[in-house]
């Protein structure tokens, strides 16, 4: 899906790795970085990136 709206030049948003971004870079450029695999995130970590998510779908709406 992110493919599709970077191709067709709508926003989204990425949440992928630093490293992803060289595979995954869209069209807006805007991301929640993750710096931590699934098993290791704590439940503070998926709160804070969930809110980081929220922030940025504020601006889009």
């Amino acid at each position: 899906m992110i493919h599709l709206a970077s191709n067709l030049e709508k926003s989204s948003i990425g949440l992928f790795s630093e490293k992803d971004i060289i595979f995954w870079e869209t069209f807006n450029k805007d991301y929640v970085l993750l710096n931590k695999t699934k098993e290791e995130l704590s439940t503070y970590d998926i709160l804070k990136i969930i809110n980081e998510v929220l922030l940025k779908l504020k601006r889009y709406l």
